[in-house]
């Protein structure tokens, strides 16, 4: 490559660049680039380069990055020592870098990383319609070039911190609102938690594509470089087939299918929803689980550059596996099988959203509708919308949308080190060190104040621990005020009894503010929302403690010790008075 001369390529657009943490560079958006010349033949030559002077022009004299993976959504191949790569050209398809773990890419005023170009020359075909989807991208730049930037040594660390966030899933500007001012507003209060960025899991609208901009500028407002998955509510319902379901997606957010590295962490983000088809109605249900022929060849592809001692870090949508009712997992065997056997080598987390409610599932654990045991970590995060934004409104006017599992709405932290992960889940306008809910199980007089209990039911009534981000290695113990301690047993069957005052506030206010559903018989219920299962369920992550039975009368002091079993320590407070009965 002739290096006399300063060569311009149209690399990416030109990206407004804020200094808002570490990775952030300040470049020129006023700069003015010459039109590319189109490639010649069958491939795709380009470079990947330190963007020393943060044009993300490809100058004379900058230097060009050895061993970075890029791919065209099938192919990968590493670059050679000058930063050089060549790629087959393909159609409708998103070309993009691997993000090396000391080294950041440029990112917009949105603060979503460019890592990608999209080329779809024709655009999207005609039958999108509904949404917006690809304008056409024309014919490739001559030399498609990858600019990246170096992180210093503390932000390339092994050790760090990122943000998990499921399911904001906004049907409206209103519920933007709620979005904006309950969980960006509580990242931005937390200062992020200090998290390098954060990677949302799907289903950030309710099918309404025409707000994925302003979406975007929302989630920008939180200061973090921010990656994205798609879900089931991110699709063009138009598309007649499981080819162009994304287009809209691709359009504002880039490939489906991608991955970065981070620390010893190589992230893996996956588009696990496959669509069957526009139905006459244009129903947004008309979908299942699994992963395209395409996606797993390059997934196949990627994970031949990835030395086996790095942790793997998925990203997608719908969970692997659960165990609640509803909506269902990944179907076991076939498409989840595959992806177990790519992954054999590796040690592993998986990251999903969906259900709506938090689940932590360990290697070994197992449930017969599983096919087979858990063979790693795999978090649902949760939902940020909780409850789809229903129920009354506190103080804020946000509603107290908790989940069905007991869990308030919010996202999960997760500090790596090494291999190593300790996750959290972060309450919206919760302190971070409350993972958990206390309350009174069974209790027989309900006469009674809710914290309150009769000596006649020591031998009964049980303090219920709701361990938001509890799993099968996670130990509960109840020290009473008398000195006294009992164990507490996993109880997956009982109802959060905190979250079972709120739901009866949450029927109320469904009746007033969406009666017209309750009228419907519940097989129609079932068809036209959501609300029929945000009932107050059973929750893996419920523990019961006994009372001591030698508790005296008067007011007492519980405080719940909670163990999580990934090195961490939590503990909750929990008053209430014990009335002697004749």
């Amino acid at each position: 490559m002739n290096m006399k001369h300063r060569i311009i390529h149209v690399v990416l657009p030109i990206l407004v660049l804020c200094a808002l943490t570490p990775f952030m560079v300040t470049v020129d958006a006023g700069a003015t680039l010459a039109a590319p010349a189109p490639q010649d033949g069958t491939v795709v030559t380009g470079m990947v380069f330190e963007d020393q002077n943060n044009n993300q022009i490809y100058d004379a004299g900058e230097p060009g990055i050895a061993d970075v993976a890029v791919s065209n959504g099938v192919d990968v191949v590493q670059t050679a020592a000058d930063g050089s790569y060549s790629l087959p050209l393909l159609e409708d398809t998103v070309y993009f870098v691997t993000k090396p773990a000391d080294y950041m890419a440029p990112v917009d005023a949105n603060m979503a990383p460019h890592f990608y170009y999209i080329h779809y020359p024709n655009g999207s075909p005609d039958y999108i319609q509904e949404f917006r989807g690809i304008d056409p991208t024309g014919e490739m730049p001559a030399s498609l070039d990858f600019p990246l930037y170096a992180l210093d040594e503390a932000m390339a660390d092994d050790e760090f911190t990122f943000l998990a966030i499921g399911d904001p899933q906004v049907r409206d500007y209103k519920e933007l609102v709620y979005f904006r001012d309950d969980i960006v507003a509580d990242i931005v209060k937390e200062r992020g938690m200090g998290a390098d960025f954060a990677i949302t899991l799907g289903d950030m609208l309710s099918d309404q594509l025409t707000m994925y901009g302003h979406y975007q500028q929302t989630m920008g407002l939180a200061g973090l470089p921010t990656y994205y998955v798609p879900g089931n509510h991110d699709m063009d319902v138009d598309a007649i087939d499981d080819t162009h379901h994304l287009d809209t997606y691709i359009s504002h957010f880039g490939p489906t299918n991608y991955s970065f590295d981070h620390g010893n962490a190589h992230f893996v983000m996956l588009d696990n929803i496959r669509w069957l088809g526009a139905t006459p109605n244009h129903s947004v249900g008309n979908f299942t689980d699994g992963f395209s022929a395409q996606a797993l060849t390059w997934l196949a592809n990627d994970l031949a550059t990835v030395p086996k001692e790095k942790l793997i870090v998925l990203g997608m949508h719908i969970p692997l596996v659960t165990k609640n009712d509803a909506p269902p997992a990944m179907t076991p065997g076939g498409d989840r099988d595959a992806l177990y056997a790519l992954l054999a080598d590796y040690e592993v987390l998986a990251l999903t959203g969906h259900s709506h409610v938090t689940e932590v599932d360990l290697p070994g654990d197992e449930m017969e509708a599983w096919g087979a045991p858990m063979p790693f970590t795999h978090i649902n995060a949760g939902a940020a919308c909780g409850g789809w934004w229903a129920g009354p409104e506190d103080e804020r006017g946000i509603p107290l949308a908790y989940q069905r599992d007991g869990a308030p709405n919010g996202y999960f932290v997760i500090d790596l080190k090494g291999n190593e992960i300790a996750p959290r889940l972060k309450g919206a306008n919760v302190p971070i060190e409350k993972q958990m809910n206390v309350s009174l199980l069974n209790r027989w007089d309900l006469q009674l104040p809710p914290n309150s209990v009769t000596t006649g039911e020591l031998g009964h009534a049980q303090l219920a621990v709701n361990v938001w981000a509890g799993s099968s290695q996670t130990a509960v113990t109840c020290s009473f005020d008398n000195g006294a301690e009992t164990t507490g047993m996993r109880n997956p069957f009982a109802r959060d009894p905190f979250a079972t005052a709120r739901q009866q506030a949450l029927d109320s206010w469904m009746l007033e503010n969406r009666g017209w559903q309750n009228l419907l018989p519940p097989p129609i219920r079932a068809k036209i929302g959501p609300e029929n299962w945000m009932q107050t369920n059973s929750s893996w992550h419920m523990w019961s403690c006994p009372l001591p039975a030698d508790l005296e009368p008067g007011a007492h002091r519980v405080t719940a010790v909670v163990d999580d079993g990934f090195g961490q320590t939590f503990t909750e407070p929990y008053l209430f008075d014990l009335w002697a009965t004749q």
